[in-house]
């Protein structure tokens, strides 16, 4: 329905509602005033034939008020209904653009982890570096369950020991691994001295890998 249909819809409604009010149904109350009006004398006649123009311009104008009241409600709800279509609007922009970012994430990873097993890559890299690794130990661990990315991706640490190892070679093996571009990065690491040996030390490394689930 077009703004104009509302309008006239509504002037009509109230109209109607008035011209009950004020006649009653069937016009009964027209027909009595008509009635008791030619019963006056002609002063009389005349005053009450003032009052009722008066009365009936009172009641026009203020069908008009509310006419043009409700015109501005209208107008009011019809702004509101735009500017809310707009932001809609561009908030579904916005998601999509997520949604093509968050798609793009998960290709890259899928594409930077596949085929890869965590345990040969770093018996294949310590190998490389001469590095001595023991106890290598893998844990999958889920994302929060409110995170987009749980139900595609998933995340996977692996701690190892590195004994005897100087800090120069450690700091190059760490480098290494970060810089394979398999989405691995070191997540903590603890250095135990050991006695007597200045240069050489106790390593235990823990890693955050990631991948695709299946």
């Amino acid at each position: 329905m077009s703004i104009k249909d509302q309008f006239s819809s509504s002037f009509g409604k109230y109209s109607k509602a008035i011209k009950i009010r004020l006649f009653g149904p069937n016009n009964e109350r027209l027909d009595f005033l008509m009635d008791s009006f030619y019963k006056l004398s002609p002063g009389q006649r005349n005053g009450a034939f003032a009052i009722g123009i008066g009365l009936i311009g009172f009641l026009i104008l203020s069908a008009f008020a509310l006419y043009f009241a409700q015109v501005r409600v209208l107008e009011g709800e019809l702004s509101q209904s735009v500017a809310s279509l707009q932001e809609l609007r561009k908030y579904k922009a916005a998601d999509q653009a997520e949604e093509r970012r968050f798609s793009k994430l998960v290709d890259t990873i899928s594409a930077k982890t596949r085929g890869l097993s965590f345990k040969p890559f770093f018996e294949k890299l310590t190998k490389e570096k001469g590095v001595t690794m023991k106890d290598l130990n893998e844990k999958d661990l889920d994302f929060d369950s409110t995170n987009p990315l749980n139900d595609s991706v998933k995340q996977v640490q692996i701690e190892m020991r590195v004994p005897q190892i100087s800090i120069p070679r450690l700091l190059n093996f760490i480098t290494e691994v970060e810089k394979s571009e398999r989405y691995i990065r070191l997540q903590d690491i603890k250095i135990q001295g050991q006695y007597g040996n200045k240069l050489y030390f106790d390593t235990t490394l823990m890693f955050r890998g990631y991948s695709t689930k299946k």
